[in-house]
């Protein structure tokens, strides 16, 4: 069974972002395990900086293992997140420098890549405005946090305008065919 893992990093409940991962969802084969995690409720604590994993090829906090055993071995993953000026929420951000741990593995401690098994990803992007300069600094972020995990974007939808504009069903079709995209990435990559 394939296992997909979603990360919804927006703060509200019932928000664009929340929605369109249901649009996700709802698009998934009914065969595929997914697992939901909302960096707003994780509580995860900010990269300190203090060279623990350089040593030892982990974090000297707890609070991510379940993640990270979720992560590594999901068959895709799933990034939901508002941009907020030219980058991801606190929470999100905090998740991703807690990546540190695989940056040390890979060029501290020399596993190329730190994470065997390759996976696809799918970044949906929401926007208050549409300023394409905030999404692509995002992209770029995401992009290279994940390649360091042998994990590569296949795919970015981005909703700019939330401030002023609901989701069309233009958006809902984009949405579904990412997610188709994802799903044949998936199985081209996985044995």
């Amino acid at each position: 069974m394939k296992k997909i893992l979603i990360i919804n990093a927006s703060p509200r409940k019932n928000g664009v972002c929340q929605r369109l991962i249901k649009t996700v969802i709802d698009n998934l084969p009914e065969d595929i395990q997914i697992k939901q995690y909302d960096a707003y409720k994780m509580g995860i604590k900010p990269c300190i900086g203090c060279g623990y994993c350089d040593k030892h090829k982990e974090c000297a906090f707890r609070d991510m293992d379940t993640f990270r055993e979720d992560f590594e071995n999901c068959d895709a993953f799933i990034i939901a997140s508002p941009v907020y000026f030219s980058s991801f929420p606190s929470p999100m951000k905090a998740l991703i420098d807690r990546f540190q741990v695989y940056y040390a593995m890979r060029f501290t401690h020399n596993i190329k890549p730190p994470i065997k098994k390759f996976r696809p990803s799918l970044l949906i992007l929401t926007a208050g405005s549409d300023n394409k300069t905030e999404i692509e600094s995002v992209k770029a972020q995401a992009k290279q946090f994940l390649s360091i995990m042998n994990t590569q974007i296949c795919e970015v939808f981005c909703k700019t305008n939330t401030d002023t504009k609901e989701i069309t069903a233009a958006d809902i079709t984009a949405v579904k065919e990412a997610t188709i995209y994802l799903m044949k990435s998936t199985i081209l990559s996985v044995e």
